[in-house]
């Protein structure tokens, strides 16, 4: 019983021995590239091509609105507050 549970332990030591160095061996293998920052903003932006028809526009916002949005607002306001009690 004795030898069973002391050869259970060397076994699965040796187990997690093997997969702990595994696992470091594909971290490292990931992380060989040297990060460097302009390199990847200058590939982010070759990949989102903003140079292409994009531009900026702003959302008009509620307070924006035309006088003639503005007054069919404030009767769309005024109705749904008019309903019976």
């Amino acid at each position: 019983m004795v030898a069973f549970m002391i050869g259970g332990c060397y076994v699965l030591s040796e187990f997690m021995q093997t997969h702990m160095e595994m696992k470091d061996k594909k971290v490292s293998s990931e992380s060989q590239r040297k990060f460097d920052l302009a390199e990847e903003h200058k590939t982010m932006m070759s990949k989102l091509e903003l140079e292409k028809g994009y531009t900026l526009s702003r959302i008009p916002r509620p307070d924006d609105a035309p006088p003639q949005a503005k007054s069919l607002q404030g009767l769309n306001q005024a109705k749904a507050g008019a309903g019976p009690a």
